[in-house]
């Protein structure tokens, strides 16, 4: 049973009090359609705003619409509510990383969901609270639905409370209806007719008892004060029911309004009236009273507690012109949300006394219920001015804001922004999705014919040109508001109208122009937004290209009967119509091309193919067209992508019906490797794809050990879970699958010899630990250094693993190759907690590690005097402040690599005079000298320091890496810059063969990556040089802009949110790299041969890029130009410091073994 509250009541109840006051849990309102939730949120908005006035706890909120599922997505609602977050107030501690998410720099590397949501769930942390709301979370897609509330309900237990409003969802009762008051009875089953149902409570898990909130208030307490009260984290489920008198009062209000004539205002933000109806039905009252008298219990009896219902009651009375009507509408209303919208329809068809009123009507609801997404007011007033019979256009035709309401009669509204045009309410869609055939047949038809009139007005027929052609659209734009809607889905209405004889006619015409086509495709190319299937060309495309793009199946097989050539190719990536039809799944048309005689395994210059296309479109009919043409090369690999197949790429996507497809098609390699090393097996276990990984399983002789490049099984990457709640319970099922094939636990990866287990160890993933424990892994396995479980957990500080791993017997003192126990590790990491644990288990402090440390020394060398004290007194110490020269211990003692660490820079200059030998000292854990430890400490006073007394800016750590490298890995640009300045070698190679720009690229720290480019740094891939070409007009630097451009960089490419290189510079304000950029944009040159030019340079463009780039390097050394091979882009993997180094997998290395990471997907 569901406790029922009105809108009103439910910000007055105990359990939005509880909600506001107490831990954070969810709060889910339920309700049926029309019953205020839409307005539930913004009333709750606006009172949290009141509540957490003048403090720190942001509020987060999503308006779900279900005719956005293509923008709505998961990622982009996670990255709204980072960037709400990022623009609180309060957001002081914001950090670089989460706002470059936010720059577009990203390409072929773009941030992806984790990206956004760790970074989210980092943020996060740095507020007192946060309270987050998701208004129609039953609107959003059955696949956002699906992980959305797992991904919100994730979030930091003790910061994210959450707010869901939707209609009502079939599932399991709500978990604390089932709990009742041990003090008062509220909730027992026999009290639920004269109390509401226990929602919010407090339980005693010592005493296993439940008080509810009144008794709590009352100091009702357990059998022992001393016992601690907590509130569970089950969501509330409150059922909103809109009361009679909320009804009432709202009918009151409105009727008020149309009674005070002058004064009409409305309080919401929506336009929904017009003038006309406003003071209309306020007369009719005046002059009868006794209608007046009638209208409040009327509406309120037929509204049945719905305001929207109550509200369109209101338009029928508005629409009202004479007391007869009035009275006609009070005797006999219509029936629910179909009623009403039936008689408006009725009304609007029927009308005979204004037939133009009635067409524009029905003009105005066929584009706003067909339109692809919602249109401004402008785009509509366009399209509706339209008249398919004259030629040309005439502004005068456009209906104002005030005709358009009034005509509809309350179906649309208006927002006050003028940016959106929508229905009423989702149960007018509803309405119209049932009975579009009956009202509007011909609705796509007439969209496509009207779209593409307009886009045969005057200059709309010719693309721009010229060095300004930019400035050029940009201007047309403005001038012609209908034409980036119809320009972007003339196609789409003209595929959904079939065989309609006029409209096939009027597509025809309109593609036989190939003046036409070419304004088409560099139109499309400028608005072209990162939530569609990418059009990538400004100019080049014929008709067959766009046809086959549009799936305009009838036509493209018109233009074959001509003279073009069904494997024609665009000049910039030599891309056929079959790969663009593939792109977005069409079908019908993949077939017809096919038929005749479509080049199924044609490489373009992106080094994608039609299969490759297909899958990532998702269409498993385009998929299976591909697989039964007998020529095709199902295990053709994409050298752009890591060498990966189709089988890869699906199966790594979670594309279950397509890897079905593939594996059905003989031949296919299901054990073929990337680059990387991975199998398809291996791709899926990383991306969560447990139904994925089981097909896998049923192949025959598939190698379920598979190793990749860095030694790493299938069950090596399950056991480095991390991420949300379905995401882990996700990869220790996939994990579970694999040992019940027989996988073996035992096998050791490449990267410092760790198993399984022990990367499970690694990733602080408890539940996996017990599992692979429960399948006989080996719990005291040492890597290559001599290194167990317990260093593992005790270095990451994973306290409950520590203990686990103690419960299971293993040795609190066991050693490593250098000596070094758990306490040792764990003094290191700084955890207090850890160290206790450990003491409490038998380890012992005064064991010495090789170079004579106990654990005591190693804390004291950190700067962990949490620790140090917890070694003398064996008890927990609150965490103390950061240590200072004049408190610490000891301080003359200590080495020269811990004075850096530690950030003492009088001490630091002390022993440069006083101990110059002394200086080159090494840290005994990891090699990193004190330039490495200047680095890490990110203290340039230091580093500064230390190279001018002469230490070399290239010494290498046990990893083979400088301080560049960790410079780096950190993202401290100003500590590269230092270290370059002093002629720091810039392509150096660790031990994984990674180069410092690599690291931060693969960091996104990418402007130590422009940086080193500026250096004489050479990107290794395609993805990498587009990527920082983005970087560098974001951050102004002409010198690595022109770099990146003579290295392959593409013009044409847009970045993650739809922006082209020119419209990047030109927000940045930099007009020498729009010039720059201006003067190269017809220029394409492939990122595979970088001499290739394949369109004319226009004139001058040379020169003026000549001039342009005669900048000078930042650093103070000769550019040298060395072409790197095609290695594709690894792994970085971090050392472990006392600063934590980000990796791209989110993990940190550690003390004396190297932490394996996840390849990239």
């Amino acid at each position: 049973m569901q406790q029922n509250v009105s809108t009103p009541s439910l910000l007055a109840s105990p359990e939005f009090d509880a909600w506001t006051s107490g831990p954070p849990w969810m709060l889910q309102c339920v309700g049926e359609p029309g019953a205020g939730k839409t307005l539930l949120c913004a009333l709750v908005i606006e009172r949290l705003k009141t509540i957490f006035k003048n403090r720190n706890v942001p509020i987060l909120y999503i308006y779900l619409n279900y005719k956005e599922p293509s923008t709505q997505t998961l990622d982009n609602l996670i990255s709204s509510l980072l960037k709400q977050l990022l623009q609180h107030p309060d957001a002081e501690f914001q950090s670089p990383e989460a706002k470059r998410l936010f720059s577009g720099v990203e390409n072929e590397s773009r941030p992806t969901l984790e990206d956004f949501y760790e970074a989210f769930r980092t943020e996060i942390r740095y507020f007192e609270r946060v309270m987050i709301v998701v208004d129609a979370y039953d609107e959003a897609s059955p696949a956002v639905k699906e992980r959305l509330a797992d991904r919100l309900l994730s979030l930091p237990t003790d910061k994210a409370s959450l707010m869901i409003t939707s209609r009502p969802i079939e599932e399991e009762p709500d978990p604390r209806e089932l709990k009742f008051c041990d003090s008062c009875g509220r909730g027992r089953p026999t009290n639920i007719p004269l109390l509401p149902p226990l929602k919010v409570y407090y339980r005693c898990q010592i005493c296993n008892i439940d008080i509810c909130q009144s008794c709590r208030a009352k100091d009702v307490y357990c059998k022992d004060r001393k016992h601690i009260l907590k509130q569970p984290d089950d969501p509330v489920r409150m059922s909103i029911e809109p009361s009679q008198d909320d009804i009432k009062l709202y009918v009151r209000k409105e009727l008020d309004i149309e009674l005070r004539l002058g004064n009409s205002k409305h309080s919401d933000s929506t336009i929904t009236k017009s003038s006309f109806g406003t003071t209309r039905l306020g007369r009719i009252c005046r002059r009868r009273s006794d209608l007046q008298e009638r209208i409040v219990p009327t509406v309120v009896a037929k509204a049945n507690s719905m305001f929207t219902l109550a509200g369109l009651y209101m338009q029928t009375l508005r629409a009202c012109i004479s007391e007869g009507e009035v009275e006609d509408a009070l005797d006999n209303p219509p029936e629910g949300y179909d009623g009403f919208y039936e008689r408006n329809m009725l009304r609007i068809t029927e009308e005979s006394e204004n037939t133009r009123a009635s067409t524009l009507a029905r003009k105005t609801l066929e584009w706003v219920v067909h339109a692809h997404r919602p249109l401004s007011l402008a785009e509509l007033r366009d399209a509706l001015a339209v008249d398919l019979n004259k030629a040309g256009f005439r502004k005068a035709a456009r209906p104002d804001k005030a005709t358009i309401l009034e005509v509809t009669a309350g179906m649309i509204v208006i927002e006050s922004n003028e940016r959106n045009v929508r229905l009423n309410h989702r149960t007018a869609q509803e309405y119209f999705d049932k009975s579009r055939e009956r009202w509007f047949s011909a609705a796509s038809a007439d969209i496509a014919r009207v779209s593409l009139h307009y886009l045969s007005l005057g200059e709309l027929t010719k693309p721009c040109e010229g060095i300004y052609e930019d400035r050029d659209f940009d201007s047309r734009r403005k001038a012609y508001p209908l034409l980036e809607y119809a320009y972007l889905y003339w196609g789409d209405h003209a595929y959904e109208a079939g065989p309609h004889a006029e409209t096939q006619a009027a597509v025809f015409r309109y593609v036989s122009d190939t003046d036409k086509i070419a304004a088409w495709t560099q139109a499309t190319w400028y608005l072209h937004s990162a939530e569609r299937a990418e059009w990538d060309i400004r100019k080049g495309a014929n008709a067959l290209h766009v046809c086959a793009w549009f799936g305009l199946t009838e036509i493209v097989s018109r233009l074959l009967d001509g003279d073009l050539d069904v494997n024609a190719t665009d000049p910039n990536y030599k891309q056929t119509p079959l790969m663009y039809a593939c792109r977005r799944g069409q079908s019908a048309t993949v077939a017809k091309l096919l038929e005749r005689g479509a080049d199924v395994n044609q490489y373009s210059h992106r080094d994608s193919v039609a299969l490759f296309e297909a899958v990532d479109s998702g269409v498993i009919e385009t998929v299976e067209l591909l697989l039964a043409h007998k020529e095709l090369d199902v295990n053709a690999i994409h050298p752009w992508r890591s060498n990966r197949t189709a089988l890869m790429l699906a199966a790594q996507s979670g594309k279950l019906e397509i890897v079905n497809a593939l594996l059905d098609r003989p031949g296919v390699q299901f054990d073929r490797k990337d680059l990387d090393g991975n199998t398809p097996l291996s791709l899926a276990t990383i991306a969560g794809q447990s139904d994925v990984v089981s097909s896998l399983l049923e192949q025959e002789g598939i190698a379920v050990d598979s190793q990749n490049r860095i030694g790493s099984t299938a069950l090596i990457l399950a056991a480095t879970a991390k991420g949300g709640r379905k995401e882990t319970e996700a990869k220790i099922f996939i994990a579970e699958l694999l040992l019940m094939q027989g996988a073996d636990s035992s096998i050791k990866d490449h990267e410092g010899g760790g198993t399984a287990i022990l990367r499970a160890v690694d990733a602080g993933n408890e539940a996996m630990v017990k599992l692979l424990i429960e399948y006989n892994a080996d719990i005291g396995i040492r890597d290559d250094l001599n290194r167990g479980l317990l260093h593992s957990a005790a270095i990451d500080g994973h306290e409950a693993i520590v203990r686990l791993l103690l419960e299971e017997g293993l040795d609190a003192n066991a050693q490593d190759k250098n000596g070094k126990t758990p306490l040792h590790d764990a003094s290191r990491d700084g955890n207090s907690k850890v160290a206790k644990l450990l003491l409490d288990s038998a380890a012992d402090p005064s064991i010495k590690d090789m170079h004579w440390r106990t654990p005591w020394t190693v804390a004291w060398q950190y700067g962990n005097l949490n620790v140090m004290r917890v070694l003398e007194a064996k008890e927990i110490i609150e965490e103390s402040a950061k240590p200072t020269p004049s408190s610490y211990p000891q301080v003359t003692a200590l080495p020269i690599w811990s004075l850096a660490n530690l950030g003492f820079q009088n001490r630091v200059s002390h022993m440069i005079t006083a101990k110059p030998n002394d200086i080159y000292f090494c840290d005994p854990d990891m090699g990193n000298t004190a330039l490495h430890c200047a680095v890490n400490a990110d203290n340039p006073t230091i580093l500064t320091q230390l190279l001018q007394a002469g230490l070399s800016p290239d010494s290498l750590n046990d990893y083979y890496r400088a301080p560049l490298h960790l410079a780096a890995i950190a993202g401290h640009a100003n500590l590269l810059i230092i270290l370059l300045n002093h002629h720091a070698k810039y392509d150096q190679k660790d031990r994984w063969l990674e180069t410092p720009l690599k690291i931060a690229h693969h960091n996104r720290h990418l402007e130590c990556a422009v940086i080193l480019i500026e250096a004489g740094a050479m990107p290794t891939s395609p993805s990498m040089i587009q990527s920082l070409f983005f970087a560098a007009i974001e951050l102004g630097r002409l010198n690595a802009v022109s770099k990146l451009i003579d290295m392959g960089a593409d013009l044409s490419v847009k970045n993650v949110l739809g922006q082209t290189a020119l419209q990047m510079a030109k927000e940045t304000g930099n007009g020498e790299i729009v010039q720059v950029l201006r003067t190269n944009k017809s220029v394409f040159r492939s990122p595979r041969l970088r001499s290739d030019v394949t369109e004319v340079e226009e004139e001058g463009a040379e020169e003026q890029m000549a001039m342009l780039s005669m900048k000078e390097s930042p650093f103070h050394r000769p550019e040298v130009w060395t072409e790197e091979g095609s290695e594709d882009e690894g792994t970085v993997v971090a050392d472990r410091a006392r600063t934590p180094v980000a990796r791209q997998d989110g993990s940190e290395a550690s003390d004396g073994r190297v932490r394996v990471a996840e390849p990239a997907v």
